[in-house]
């Protein structure tokens, strides 16, 4: 292993020059602290509850600030679990419009030019109010080596993603109202109806009705045309109970979703969330009825003409805001052009939401997003304040040259948390080896492997001690949190390793010091990897000082994916997310085997689980009754369900963890303002959407 300076972390603090309050800011390792905020509303946290009722208008909010110089003596103290978010408030919305309603200066100028219809005319009768301030203009520069036009960091957080029904409340275990005015569900939780906004209009100007619902059920999800070719098939969240749910158009603003079993995550997980969807959910009937051979005759003939396989590939094309520039939106910003350097995004005149003082949202007049393939270059260009927001390319090793830069490149370093397990390893179980899947299984293997990890040496290491040794398990800020199970076979122990190794009956060889399978040969293997990670070369340092030698290989994910699915790979390695509320346990994961490229626990049951034993093979009870908790909390959103599949993960430890919440260097233009100095940069959180970043502005 290559040789890495250990650095403490107070040694790192100290370098970094960052004082008291810098000192304040790092030690927070729970969840992030909220801007000030009106009173807060208590909402139950269960995902199926009524949403946080908005209080009352109020001064508006603050940006987050960082604690006393007096808190910085105190040491870090470790996350709270999930009691501790008690204090956020449980929605940053106010329940009344403000009298006086105002828009952005340029949209004036095209209103007095005849160009764009009057802003009452524009907004919803019932638009959003975010108890925010602000003031309008400036261009929000990024960059990006991502391919689609909406990538997820930062242009899909910053203001192309904000389209969604629902969004998730700032404690992250309820929901508050957004495109959607409110949603309930039955008292048996199989119906759900929705409430609209009524007035509320596309990005060109349509109407936004239930009607782009209905469309979005009977051409994408029910449609037998263009749901087989899907990039990937829908989740099971639409077809509980065994069928596909129902849709019912009420009126205009109103409809439901019938589904045939309880569902009562629904509006948490799918609507606050995007889980199995994307981008705006509901689709604009008007613009993409072009596409679909229902409504047009020659779609075929098209379609081929721009070279799509089918009139279907051309209609999934154009429906999506990441391949398709034109399609309408709900979001905060659409695209305005594209060349081969660069996108650039305006302001969606028609976007729903307001400040606590009438101002239409977004404040900012656009975004320009760089294309640059050369992480180092992006890098290099993000130190020399070229960008107003960047997030990819910063590595934590080089925070104190970031920080050493701040007043030449007129921005701020701040460090967010990832929200997930850096890095976790699963053994697989299926693989087509008899003498390895009986290593695999035997519990005693997997607890070897985990307790042979110094994970404190990993955080202090690669993460300057500002992460969290962790098992494989729920997120502090979860309501399932447990630390026991957070420190179950999390030990450094390399002399139990060993121990558990030699009762099982792998020997180990003198002249190679590599342990052997039971048919004699050495403990050798090698998998791919999604990309390279640093993790990597210290655990497997870690597994060689015991007699397994493991090797990777990072490559594509598309080129992992087919490999996994085709059950080729000995192991896996990822990102351990989905472990904070609004997406622990629900679906298969890293508590139950899936059927995906994120894992290769056992592809061959997961397979069994997805197709309802018409593929793969029935696994054994112990697996079996993983999957039967994890659909009985869909049912029930019973957190009993979830303990006891944590519960099962701790004492077979199923995945292996390693460290949590790693810290996530984010440079923000020094003028910036509403932008949160912690946060969760996760899939879970939709990367911080709960902190409404239509609503940052520039102060200059």
């Amino acid at each position: 292993m290559r040789v890495i300076r250990r650095l403490s972390r107070r040694s790192f603090i100290s370098s970094v020059g960052f004082g008291s309050v810098g000192v304040a800011l790092l030690s927070a390792c729970g969840q992030p602290a909220p801007p000030s905020a009106p009173k807060p509303v208590d909402t139950p946290r269960t995902v199926d509850s009524k949403p946080a009722e908005a209080p009352k208008p109020s001064a508006p909010a603050a940006a987050a600030t960082t604690a006393p110089a007096a808190a910085a003596a105190k040491p870090a103290e470790a996350a709270k679990p999930a009691s501790a978010a008690a204090a956020l408030p449980k929605s940053y919305l106010l329940d009344k419009v403000p009298a006086n309603l105002t828009e952005a200066p340029a949209l004036a100028e095209l209103v007095k030019a005849g160009k764009l219809p009057p802003l009452m005319e524009r907004l919803p009768e019932e638009p959003v109010v975010v108890d925010r301030k602000g003031k309008y203009g400036g261009i929000m520069r990024s960059a990006t080596n991502a391919k689609e036009l909406f990538p997820w960091t930062p242009i899909k957080y910053a203001g192309g993603m904000h389209g969604i029904p629902l969004r998730m409340g700032p404690d992250l275990a309820s929901w508050v109202p957004n495109v959607l005015k409110n949603v309930e569900m039955s008292a048996d939780k199989k119906v759900l109806t929705a409430h609209m906004r009524k007035g509320m209009k596309w990005s060109d100007g349509h109407p936004h009705t239930s009607e782009d619902w209905k469309f979005w059920y009977d051409h994408v999800l029910t449609d037998k045309d263009v749901y087989p070719v899907l990039p990937s098939p829908l989740g099971p969240y639409f077809f509980v109970g065994g069928k596909v749910m129902d849709f019912v158009k009420v009126d205009d603003y109103t409809f439901r979703f019938e589904f045939h079993a309880p569902n009562p995550s629904f509006p948490m997980v799918n609507l606050a969330h995007v889980f199995g969807f994307s981008h705006d959910n509901a689709l604009p009937a008007h613009y993409l009825k072009q596409f679909h051979a229902k409504y047009n005759d020659k779609a075929a003939e098209q379609a081929k003409a721009e070279g799509f396989e089918s009139w279907m590939h051309w209609f999934i094309s154009k429906k999506e805001p990441d391949q398709n520039a034109e399609v309408p939106r709900l979001g905060a910003h659409v695209i305005d052009r594209v060349t081969p350097q660069a996108i650039f995004y305006k302001r969606n005149p028609y976007y729903w939401m307001v400040d606590s003082e009438g101002k239409q949202l977004p404040y900012l007049d656009g975004m320009q997003l760089e294309r640059v393939d050369d992480l180092a270059a992006l890098e290099a260009k993000a130190v020399a304040g070229n960008y107003d927001v960047i997030s990819q390319s910063l590595l934590v090793k080089n925070f104190k040259s970031y920080k050493d830069g701040e007043a030449k490149g007129g921005y701020k370093v701040y460090t967010w948390k990832s929200g997930r397990v850096e890095q976790l390893y699963n053994f697989n179980f299926n693989y087509p080896d008899e003498h390895w899947q009986k290593v695999f299984q035997d519990v005693r293997f997997r607890r070897a492997m985990s307790v042979a990890i110094n994970r404190s040496e990993i955080n202090e290491v690669l993460y300057f001690g500002m992460g969290r040794p962790s098992q494989m398990t729920a997120h502090t800020t979860s309501r399932a949190y447990k630390e026991e199970y957070a420190k179950a076979w999390a030990q450094y122990d390399p002399e139990l390793a060993n121990k558990l190794l030699d009762e099982m009956g792998l020997k180990m060889d003198p002249s190679t010091k590599l342990r052997q399978l039971p048919d004699g040969r050495p403990m050798q293997l090698s998998f791919d990897t999604n990309g390279p990670h640093p993790i990597h070369e210290m655990v497997t340092e870690y597994w060689r000082k015991i007699g397994v030698q493991v090797d990777t290989k990072p490559v594509l994910r598309t080129v992992l994916r087919p490999k996994i699915y085709a059950n080729q790979m000995i192991m896996s390695a990822w990102g351990g997310d989905e472990i904070i509320d609004t997406l622990l346990a629900r679906r298969p994961k890293w508590f139950a085997p899936i059927y995906g490229d994120e894992s290769t626990w056992a592809p061959i049951w997961a397979k069994w689980y997805y197709t309802k034993g018409k593929e793969g093979e029935e696994p054994p009870p112990q697996i079996k009754e993983l999957y039967d908790w994890i659909d009985k909390y869909a049912e029930t959103d019973d957190i009993q369900y979830v303990d006891k599949l944590l519960k099962s993960q701790a004492e077979n430890v199923w995945t292996i963890g390693t460290v949590a919440d790693g810290p996530l260097p984010i440079i923000f233009n020094k003028d910036f303002k509403n932008v949160p100095e912690e946060d969760y940069s996760v899939w879970d959180t939709l990367w911080g959407n709960n902190n409404y970043p239509e609503a940052w502005y520039l102060d200059k």
